[in-house]
């Protein structure tokens, strides 16, 4: 007689994107499904398009619990599904979007899918601010800390990451390894490089894309900053580890975060 096989529980967990080799911290959530598959059967959607239509018939397979990372309208589908059918949502949002200005309807949005769902954070911290701005009941907030899979950012050590991405070994490397937006502080960078700009010891490495891209281009080559800055542009996030392990400082001068994936990444290699 054939063993029973293990029942595993079902989610349906909706990313704003899916691809696996991502650019983007979305990795690491791959990873963790990845770690869980023996125990969860997970029903993997993006947030827009066919996916949306999707989130609503996986109800009917047995889905009853809906983990949505960020996407507003995955989270009104799986809002909308559970109430009529049944199950729980958790919404994972992290970060301080008081600082940021916004339009009313999407405002709304926003603190309509907090107040309808269970909201999961990364810090006690943001639990409790979060709690007192938008009036949420503290039981309907769970704290969970981003995932990480040290052993991944330990893969490589410096000289052999600096010679695989062709770096000098006799420099001090500081690393940028970020959206390349002004929340994350991108717009600072050529001010705090032009304190070094003397200093031939030093190299200033930029690894990612965004708004920002074109003014920190313009502003490297007007301070004649291109010797000792090179910037990388957006690159797929299992190269992360290479970059991380090549660098002595790593630079995050940003005005918003709330766990940042980027900080635990260098954490984790000991940068």
């Amino acid at each position: 007689m054939r063993s029973e096989e293990k029942i595993k529980t079902k989610v349906c967990f909706i990313l704003p994107e899916k691809a696996e080799d991502t650019a983007t911290h979305f990795a690491h959530k791959w990873e963790l499904i990845r770690e869980l598959q023996d125990d969860v059967k997970f029903y993997i959607y993006a947030g827009t398009g066919l996916d949306l239509v999707r989130i609503f018939f996986v109800r009917f397979q047995g889905v009853r619990t809906y983990y949505i990372h960020y996407s507003f309208k995955g989270a009104l589908m799986a809002w909308a599904v559970t109430s009529m059918f049944g199950g729980k949502v958790f919404y994972w949002n992290c970060g301080m979007p008081w600082l940021y200005k916004r339009g009313w309807f999407e405002e709304w949005m926003f603190r309509f899918i907090l107040r309808h769902t269970i909201l999961v954070i990364a810090t006690q911290g943001l639990a409790d601010e979060y709690a007192k701005r938008y009036r949420l009941d503290k039981k309907q907030i769970r704290v969970v800390p981003n995932y990480i899979r040290i052993s991944r950012l330990q893969m490589k050590p410096k000289e052999e990451a600096r010679r695989e991405l062709n770096l000098p070994q006799d420099k001090k490397i500081v690393l940028f390894l970020h959206r390349l937006s002004r929340r994350k502080g991108a717009h600072l960078l050529p001010e705090i490089i032009k304190e070094f700009k003397h200093d031939n010891d030093v190299l200033f490495l930029i690894v990612g894309d965004g708004p920002e891209r074109d003014n920190l281009e313009f502003q490297i080559s007007n301070f004649k900053l291109k010797a000792i800055t090179q910037l990388v542009g957006v690159i797929p996030n299992y190269r992360v580890p290479y970059y991380i392990s090549s660098a002595d400082v790593y630079l995050m001068p940003s005005e918003e975060e709330g766990m940042p994936n980027a900080l635990l990444e260098a954490m984790a290699a000991g940068v």
